[in-house]
């Protein structure tokens, strides 16, 4: 990032010069060309060294911005002519400047159309050249076509990806992880994958490393204190046939493993309650069981009475050594994060 502003100081200073450049020596050259007029006129003779210097200087900043636009116009040709000969995404990822945005836009589209159509290669080749000559991946990719549900779909420009890398003397290496939502009618499936997208160090690094699809219960159990994590050569998966006796809801953008309970919640009365109490046992007194508590996060969920027929649900957050609430860290939210409203310390609605 210094690099990168270091350079744009460079050519913000570059083109001060150039318009400096082009002023003066307008200038010249009018001040040059109306003496000439006047001298004309008055059958003198003239000088012609404003009008040389003026043109001189002139010339040299339409040069160089001349030649830049011609620059840019052959480079571009020669991208689009370039472009042609790409297979995948992969092959521009290795030829042009591209950020992480760009990286989940190329994967999310060209994976779930190559899964669609169920073809192996397709799926083989978004996948660095270090990665296909791991000897288990393409019996991995096969078990992943045989289980992923078609009909999947992603809108774009969602999900999260976080880019990290390094860099030394011009040598670059960024990586990236995201994380994306998919559907398929009223289901949710959850994608996340991680790629290497520039690597001037090893050309065959660049490209896909893992990909994962969950389901909405495969997903809220990886939540659960138990599991262990994917092993490290598990490249491609689809958790998508889980069961369990329990539902899933979305509660604040986040999937939660859900036990409906028979019982009336209103707003004022869990306000009330979370007020009150100091600690998690307190609370449960009052309001009972929670109908959700993801441990990872140290958060668990009421439901609340439905506000035009939305889901409410209070988020209460809470040490899990001490179990005290925190209620600067409690909130009601329904499905989504628009409409959340947060308490601070004094369990005040925040504004």
């Amino acid at each position: 990032m210094a690099f990168f502003s270091m350079i744009l100081a460079f050519l913000f200073i570059i083109i001060i010069i150039l318009g400096f450049m082009l002023l003066v020596g307008g200038i010249l050259l009018i001040v040059g060309l109306v003496t000439r007029k006047k001298a004309l006129v008055r059958g003198k003779k003239y000088p012609l060294v404003l009008i040389t210097i003026g043109a001189a200087t002139v010339s040299i900043p339409c040069f160089l911005v001349g030649s830049i636009v011609v620059s840019s116009v052959v480079s571009n040709i020669r991208l689009e002519m370039e472009r042609k000969n790409y297979n995948n995404c992969i092959d521009k990822w290795k030829n042009e400047w591209v950020t992480s945005e760009t990286v989940k836009e190329d994967i999310m589209t060209e994976l779930l159309a190559a899964a669609e159509a169920g073809d192996k290669a397709a799926v083989m080749a978004l996948y660095s050249e270090e990665m296909r000559s791991k000897p288990e991946l393409e019996e991995q990719i096969e078990v992943f076509l045989k289980d992923y549900p078609k009909g999947l779909y992603w809108e774009p420009g969602t999900g999260t990806s976080g880019s990290g890398g390094s860099s030394d003397h011009g040598m670059s290496v960024e990586t990236t992880s995201v994380s994306c939502m998919v559907y398929k009618g009223e289901e949710r499936y959850y994608v996340s994958f991680g790629a290497c997208y520039e690597n001037d160090y090893d050309a065959s690094k660049i490209g896909l490393k893992y990909f994962h699809l969950n389901s909405e219960k495969a997903e809220v159990l990886e939540d659960d204190d138990s599991f262990e994590g994917y092993p490290e050569d598990e490249y491609i998966m689809a958790r998508v046939n889980v069961l369990g006796d329990f539902e899933t809801r979305l509660v604040w953008g986040y999937p939660y493993k859900f036990y409906p309970i028979e019982r009336t919640i209103t707003e004022a009365q869990a306000l009330e309650a979370v007020r009150k109490a100091e600690n998690l046992s307190e609370l449960k007194k009052l309001l009972g069981e929670p109908n959700a508590d993801k441990e990872n996060m140290n958060d668990l969920v009421y439901e609340l009475v439905s506000e035009n027929g939305e889901p409410r649900y209070m988020v209460v957050s809470y040490d899990d050594r001490s179990g005290r609430i925190y209620l600067n860290g409690t909130y009601f939210t329904g499905t989504k994060q628009e409409n959340a409203r947060w308490l601070n310390q004094h369990g005040q609605f925040m504004d």
